[in-house]
């Protein structure tokens, strides 16, 4: 029947394909099996020399591990390896792998081993005892995408990659480096010569002495104490680090002096964080424009040349890493400043997000009374010094460090900043500046005149409406004295407030309530007990809450206020006039009722 051939014709076809299958898997597991590392067990932590030949390019390299854990060419001279460039050839050496050519193919004449084109070999330290593997290299497969390599007397055939990593120029495996250090670990950099800028008509000394301090970097020279931009210091470091030489002019020990490197233009001297240096010279065959720049570092013995740009680099002016910030911290970490002028200073404190603020007036130790900063006011003053920058630093020139002129200190952490103004002066375009020196700094710069005007706001200016906020919900009882009487009132368990002896609710408060609880002022006085004020009918008001603590609030209409300003309020010390110019009215109407 027509179903059973097409059945059988399907089983046939299930079968053919069942062994075609299992031949595909034996011959891949075949092809597994014969798949070998070119180097079995080599850790690249362990490797401490590799030796490597390139007959087509008729070279041959030793290169050995440093104490340092870098790599240093050995033979055929001793010079730094380029880091990155050893390393890839080893990591690749270490992935490599190859099978194993068919033994019909196994003539080392046609595999191109007659002789190897490329060898190389490795050796590790392994429990004290050396471990090493020899690879060579034949011709390229036909496919042209293997290389024919023999290895422990095994002919196999391996991809391309470890070959491409090998067969290079010998130039290659030297170092590219100008300087090899870790910039973290740079705490001293000297600079000495001088050096034509670029777009400048002139050359100009170019010496600097730089230190990383607990302060972070600073200039010790020329000009003393002068703050560095951490930023732009690391910046200029890192592209030394990277800096490339523009290849090797002389290995052989030639004089420097043909090069102008005896009497160098440039001299660079990093100290690094355990005591040692490193130093780069630069210089161009009798100092003329023009020529090639040379440069060697200190106690190599080889010379390279160099690219105009890389000379700009080392000598780059100390004035574009000076720091123009007045602070340099986020406004949030701020715990305290300091205006200090004249007349008294101004101290602010941080309490969380709000801020307290008290004058020690001149001739004084003692602080006044510390009363509530506006935050806003405070946080613009904050963000205005964020903002400024300081221009024209003028080494040798400074402002006396006085403790009574006018300064300014921001405190954040254990680090103070900040500094003192000096006199106005022009700067550029005729413009008006104040003089500004920073604390350790051997010059000083040009602050503008809107930084020195918002360091010389009076104390009132920075002062909060806030007297006190008074919780009234944990409020147990009220008093209200003056004008002979003493009211007395309870605050029951509704929130409500009533007369004592009585339980209707007290509904005359209103009025004042809002007014008493949020204590506001409309500017501050100078202190003065309520006894002494010149007020008329005085009236004091009380709090007690819960746990027999008492805020007591004295309102009274002063005879020498001004108009619109007659209602005084005095709170814990505190005198200001009334923001609620009809609190006092209202007080009196309450005890005026019978």
């Amino acid at each position: 029947m027509k179903w059973m051939r097409e059945l059988v014709l399907l089983l046939l076809v299930v079968g053919v394909g069942a062994v075609w299958y299992a031949s595909v898997k034996k011959d891949l597991e075949h092809d597994a099996q014969q798949d070998e590392a070119l180097f079995p067990g080599f850790d690249a932590g362990r490797v401490r020399c590799i030796v490597a030949e390139n007959i087509g390019r008729d070279w041959h390299m030793r290169i050995e591990r440093d104490e340092h854990g870098g790599w240093r060419l050995i033979d055929p001279s001793a010079v730094p390896a380029n880091f990155w460039q050893v390393d890839h050839l080893l990591q690749t050496a270490l992935a490599a792998r190859g099978r194993e050519v068919p033994k019909s193919e196994r003539d080392p004449v046609q595999l191109g081993f007659s002789p190897p084109r490329l060898v190389l070999e490795i050796e590790e330290l392994l429990d004290g005892k050396s471990h090493h593997e020899r690879v060579e290299f034949g011709a390229l497969d036909a496919d042209n995408r293997s290389v024919n390599v023999r290895v422990r007397d095994h002919y196999l055939r391996s991809g391309r990659e470890l070959h491409t990593a090998l067969d290079r120029d010998l130039q290659d495996f030297k170092t590219q480096l100008a300087l090899e250090f870790t910039i973290l670990d740079v705490v001293h950099v000297h600079r000495e010569g001088s050096l034509l800028q670029e777009g400048a008509t002139q050359p100009a000394k170019a010496d600097l002495d730089l230190e990383n301090t607990e302060q972070g970097w600073r200039s010790l020279e020329p000009a003393g104490g002068l703050q560095l931009d951490p930023t732009l210091v690391m910046t200029w470091l890192q592209g030394l680090a990277a800096m490339q030489h523009a290849g090797y002019y002389d290995e052989l020990g030639a004089p420097v002096a043909n090069y102008g490197l005896d009497d160098p233009e440039l001299r660079l001297e990093l100290t690094l964080r355990d005591g040692s240096k490193t130093g780069l010279l630069l210089a161009r065959p009798g100092h003329a424009e023009g020529q090639i720049w040379y440069g060697m570092r200190e106690g190599l013995g080889l010379v390279w040349g160099f690219e105009q740009r890389n000379i700009w680099l080392v000598g780059f002016p100390l004035a574009d890493m000076l720091d123009p910030r007045v602070l340099r911290a986020r406004r949030e970490d701020v715990t305290t400043i300091t205006l200090q002028r004249p007349e008294g200073d101004l101290y602010f404190t941080a309490e969380g997000k709000a801020w307290h603020v008290a004058m020690r007036r001149k001739g004084e130790k003692a602080l006044d009374k510390a009363l509530w900063a506006d935050a806003d006011k405070v946080s613009a003053l904050l963000g205005m010094l964020e903002k400024t920058t300081l221009e024209d630093f003028r080494v040798g020139e400074t402002v006396p460090e006085s403790g009574e002129g006018p300064a300014l200190w921001v405190a954040v952490g254990g680090e103070t900043q900040g500094g003192w103004f000096g006199d106005v002066v022009k700067g550029k375009g005729g413009v008006e500046y104040r003089l500004f020196q920073r604390r350790g700094e051997a010059a000083c710069s040009l602050a503008p005149l809107a930084m020195y005007a918002a360091a010389s706001e009076p104390i009132e200016h920075f002062w909060s409406s806030k007297l006190v906020d008074i919780a009234e919900h944990s409020q147990h009882t009220l008093l209200i004295q003056g004008l002979g009487k003493d009211l007395h009132y309870q605050h029951n368990s509704l929130g409500k407030w009533s007369r004592v002896g009585s339980d209707d609710e007290a509904k005359e408060l209103y009025p004042v309530l809002d007014s008493l609880c949020f204590l506001r002022a409309a500017r501050y006085l100078a202190p003065r007990i309520p006894s002494d004020a010149p007020w008329d009918d005085p009236v004091k008001v009380e709090f007690e809450n819960d746990f027999n603590q008492k805020q007591t609030i004295w309102v009274g209409r002063s005879r020498e206020g001004e108009q619109g300003e007659e209602v005084e309020i005095v709170y814990d010390k505190s005198r200001a006039v009334a923001k609620d110019q009809k609190l006092h009215e209202h007080l009196l109407a309450i005890l005026g009722k019978p």
